[in-house]
C-alpha cells in the first residue's frame, strides 16, 4: 500500500490516500462499476460442523468469462472495531475452473476455529478473481449460519441465601450461590453435561464440585444447581476466582456426533458490605451518627445529618 485508505473497487479501480469527506470520491469509482454485469451465479453459505467453519459455495457461469488464470477466495473477517472496521481471521484459495456459458461446480473450504472467538461477530466472503489482471467477476459476503453451532454458557446468579440475609457475600459467611448452565445454541440439545467447579483460594470451601445434569438441556434451555459455600473470617476482600471446567456431548443437524468441553472463569465478590451500604450521599458528611431503634421495632436505625441541611435515617 502507498496510503491510508487505500480502497479497491472490482480489484481494478484504486483510491489511495485522502481526507475528510471522501464519499464523492468513492461514489465516482463505484459509479465506473455499477454497470458491469458479472459473468458468474455466485451462491454460498457458512455453517459451523463440529470444530470447523465450512464454507459451500455454488458458482455458476452466466455470461462470458474473458479473463484467465481465476481463483475462488475464501475469506473470513471479523468485526474489531468502529474505527478500523474488521480484520481478516483467515484466507484460503484455489483455483476456478469454470469457463463456458452453463458451467456450474461446487467448492468447499473447511477452517478451524478458535474457540474463544466470538462467531457472531464473524463474516464469510466468497470472491472469484483473476490473477492475471486483478479484475474481481463476482463477490459476495454473508453472516455465519448458527443453526449447526452448539455452545453453552455458565455463570453464578444472585445469592439464594447467606448468614444475614443480605444477598453480600461478607468474610465468615457460608452462602449457597445458583451455577446456571445456559443452552445458547439455536437448534441443538446438550447431553451428559457434567462440570467441576474449584477455587485456588484456600479461604473457601465449595461443597458441590462435581454435578451432573438429569438428562438433556435443551436448545435454548438453562440449568441451575445450588452450591454451597464456606468464606473464612481470615480471607482477603474482594474478587475470588472460580475455574469451571465442563463437558458435554451433543449430536448436531447433519446427525454427526460432537464432544464439547470449556473452562469457565467465574468470580465472586467478597467485601465488608452490607445491603445498601456504604450509603451515598450528594454533600459532605463530618457528625457522627446515631445509631438507635426509633420506631422500636427491634432493628437498629442509623440517623445522621449532611451538609445540606438535611438529616437522613436509614432503617435498613
Amino acid at each position: 500500500m502507498s496510503g491510508i485508505p487505500h480502497v479497491e473497487f472490482g480489484g481494478t479501480i484504486s483510491s489511495i490516500g485522502g481526507g475528510g469527506n471522501m464519499y464523492p470520491t468513492y461514489l465516482a469509482r463505484y459509479n465506473q462499476l455499477a454497470n458491469f454485469n458479472s459473468p458468474l451465479q455466485l451462491d454460498f453459505t457458512t455453517v459451523t460442523i463440529g470444530e470447523q467453519l465450512v464454507t459451500t459455495a455454488n458458482v455458476e457461469v452466466t455470461g462470458n468469462i474473458s479473463t484467465a488464470n481465476n481463483k475462488i477466495l475464501f475469506i473470513l473477517v471479523r468485526q474489531q472495531d468502529d474505527d478500523y472496521f474488521s480484520s481478516v481471521i483467515s484466507y484460503d484459495e484455489s483455483a476456478f475452473d469454470l469457463q463456458n456459458t452453463g458451467d456450474t461446480g461446487q467448492y468447499v473450504n473447511s477452517v478451524t476455529m478458535d474457540p474463544e472467538l466470538d462467531i457472531q461477530s464473524v463474516q464469510s466472503v466468497v470472491l472469484v478473481q483473476s490473477w492475471n489482471n486483478d479484475q474481481i467477476l463476482q463477490a459476495k459476503m454473508m453472516d455465519i449460519s448458527l443453526d449447526n453451532w452448539f455452545t453453552l454458557d455458565c455463570e453464578f446468579s444472585e445469592l439464594l441465601a447467606d448468614d444475614d440475609g443480605d444477598g453480600v457475600i461478607n468474610p465468615g459467611e457460608s452462602v449457597t450461590v445458583p451455577l446456571t448452565i445456559n443452552n445458547e445454541s439455536l437448534m441443538i440439545s446438550a447431553d451428559n453435561v457434567s462440570g467441576n467447579l474449584l477455587t485456588v483460594n484456600p479461604f473457601v470451601t465449595v461443597y458441590q464440585q462435581d454435578i451432573q445434569s438429569d438428562g438433556s438441556i435443551n436448545n435454548q434451555d438453562e440449568i441451575s444447581f445450588e452450591i454451597d459455600m464456606d468464606f473464612s473470617m481470615d480471607m482477603t476482600l474482594g474478587e475470588v476466582p472460580f475455574i469451571f471446567s465442563i463437558t458435554a456431548e451433543y449430536t448436531d443437524l447433519y446427525g454427526n456426533p460432537g464432544e464439547y468441553s470449556r473452562d469457565y472463569n467465574l468470580v465472586l465478590d467478597v467485601s465488608l458490605f452490607q445491603n445498601k451500604w456504604p450509603h451515598l450521599t450528594i454533600n459532605q458528611i463530618e457528625s457522627s451518627p446515631a445509631v438507635l431503634d426509633i420506631d422500636n421495632d427491634g432493628m437498629m436505625e442509623v440517623i445522621y445529618g449532611e451538609y445540606g441541611g438535611l438529616i437522613h435515617m436509614v432503617d435498613e
